[in-house]
């Protein structure tokens, strides 16, 4: 079963949504994979912000997290992206990748992602 995303009390669908939290700064809200939490977590200035799920080698999803660059998918590793941003001065453009909590399936080196909406 998927656990349900927190979405920290915003009241909107995107578990992993990304907001301008400052001048030159984003925070990405809590979400999760599978039944691995993400925790919130602040960034300065970037312009791509990725889910990475590690995997174990019979498929469970073991850990979660979100990073600043992708890699190929490999048998241990998945990569979602959760938001593309563009700077104008201090002011971010987010364009949001990803809505709700996020369910992995994973046979080998090919990894499936859904969404679970709210």
């Amino acid at each position: 079963m998927t656990a349900i995303a927190n979405f920290g009390g915003c009241g909107e669908n995107y578990a992993f949504k990304v907001v301008q939290d400052g001048q030159n700064s984003l925070k990405v809200l809590a979400g999760s994979v599978n039944s691995q939490a993400v925790a919130e977590k602040d960034y300065g200035r970037v312009s791509e912000i990725w889910l990475k799920a590690t995997i174990h080698d019979d498929g469970a999803v073991t850990g979660a997290s979100l990073v600043t660059s992708s890699s190929a998918d490999t048998a241990t590793a998945s990569y979602r992206n959760v938001a593309t941003i563009t700077w104008d001065g201090g002011n971010a453009t987010i364009a949001q990748g990803i809505k709700g909590s996020q369910n992995l399936v994973s046979c080998g080196n090919n990894h499936g992602w859904s969404s679970l909406y709210l």
